[in-house]
C-alpha cells in the first residue's frame, strides 16, 4: 500500500512540473527573442524597415538568404504568416526595392511529391527556421570563420 502512495504523489509532483513547464511556454510559437544579444528580448537591428534595405551576402553556396530587417512586429503562428504577405509574388515594397520572391521549392514537399502554387508547404511555412534576421549588436560568442 505504501508503494502505491509514493506513485501516487511521484505522479502528482511529474503532473504539476509537467503543467508548469506547459504554462511558461506560452504564445511562443515558433521562435524566441534575444538570441543574437544574450539579453532576453533584445536585438539591435538595423532602422531600415522592410523594403528599405538591399539583400545580405551569403556565407557559402547553398546557405538560405538571412533576413536584412527586423521580424519582432512580424506574427508566425500557426494560422498566420506575415512574411508571406511581401515575399510571395516579390511585390515591389517602395521604389526600387523588392521582396525576395519565395522559391519554387517551398511550393513543393520534397518527401511526398506534393506541390501546391498556392502556398507554402509544411516545414518551409516556419520562415525562421532557416532564414535569420541579422542583428547589428555585437555577438556574446566571438565568431570565427577560419
Amino acid at each position: 500500500m505504501k508503494e502505491i502512495t509514493l506513485t501516487k504523489r511521484t505522479l502528482s509532483v511529474l503532473t504539476i512540473l509537467a503543467l508548469c513547464a506547459c504554462a511558461g511556454a506560452g504564445s511562443r510559437v515558433f521562435r524566441g527573442s534575444g538570441l543574437t544579444t544574450g539579453t532576453i528580448g533584445v536585438n539591435a537591428y538595423p532602422e531600415a524597415g522592410p523594403g528599405e534595405t538591399t539583400p545580405l551576402p551569403r556565407m557559402y553556396a547553398g546557405a538560405p538568404p538571412m533576413i536584412p530587417h527586423a521580424v519582432t512586429d512580424f506574427s508566425i503562428t500557426r494560422d498566420q504568416n506575415d512574411c508571406l504577405s511581401c515575399h510571395t509574388d516579390g511585390g515591389e515594397l517602395a521604389p526600387g526595392h523588392n521582396a525576395t520572391k519565395i522559391p519554387a521549392s517551398h511550393y513543393r514537399n520534397e518527401h511526398t511529391g506534393e506541390t501546391s502554387p498556392e502556398r507554402v508547404l509544411g516545414i518551409r511555412y516556419n520562415c525562421l527556421q532557416c532564414h535569420a534576421p541579422q542583428s547589428t549588436d555585437t555577438p556574446p560568442v566571438p565568431q570565427k570563420t577560419d
